[in-house]
């Protein structure tokens, strides 16, 4: 594997992995120093937009670099463990939305007004739900 690092070009422009390259062949890590850092497949990436200042590192000769980043990989692990037990006792995300969402639809069939971007929330979700319900595990 490789260490690139990148920046967000004025434009908006990032780096792009190829399109065929499969999970595990880019893989970001954080952003330091306004630098975001990724471990790479390979450096035949294509050509990248100029503005996102792309560069390949050399953890070898590039003293304290390593050090930072596996500082910043310790932290952000230990930021995982603690979101994890702070929220293992609360709903899971998706069904909080879901109860939102189900309280939303009652209200619409009540007959209030919902605004548009919900309605559309709504159609989207109630379509997933119809394509993909749930298996019955009983």
């Amino acid at each position: 594997m490789h260490l690139i690092s990148y920046v967000e070009s004025a434009t908006g422009a990032h780096f792009l992995p190829p399109t065929d390259w499969t999970d595990g062949q880019f893989t970001w890590l954080c952003e330091l120093d306004g630098r975001h850092y990724a471990r790479v497949a390979s450096l035949d990436y294509g050509s990248q937009d100029a503005g996102v200042d792309l560069v390949v590192h050399d953890l070898e000769t590039e003293t304290g670099l390593g050090e930072k980043l596996d500082h910043l990989a310790v932290d952000r692990a230990a930021a995982r463990a603690l979101r994890a037990e702070r929220y293992a006792h609360e709903m899971p995300i998706g069904d909080q939305l879901d109860a939102i969402l189900k309280t939303l639809v009652v209200l619409r069939e009540a007959g209030n007004v919902l605004p548009a971007e919900m309605e559309v929330v709504i159609d989207c979700w109630q379509r997933i739900k119809a394509d993909h319900p749930k298996p019955d595990l009983v």
